[in-house]
């Protein structure tokens, strides 16, 4: 997706939502989206998606953290959560 927002940028068509970028990095495609930034300098400066990328990085390392050190607390919250939706 970043690939794509890149080269939408360099050809100045549409452009693909930050808003999905985050999303995309949320349901696990940080790693991804930070080789990407890396390699092709793109969305590096910018400060607002920026913290909002590292936000989301640390919410990913804070949950495998818990999961490693409790990981009964992590299914713990995950069962209360399913219950609340069901």
């Amino acid at each position: 997706m970043l690939t794509q927002d890149n080269l939408a940028a360099i050809r100045r068509t549409w452009r693909v939502p930050e808003s999905s970028l985050h999303l995309a990095e949320l349901c696990g495609g940080w790693p991804g989206a930070y080789v990407a930034q890396q390699t092709m300098r793109h969305k590096t400066v910018k400060q607002p998606y920026q913290a909002i990328y590292w936000l989301i990085v640390l919410l990913h390392v804070g949950v495998a953290a818990l999961w490693l050190m409790a990981p009964g607390v992590v299914l713990g919250l995950v069962t209360e959560l399913s219950v609340q939706r069901g």
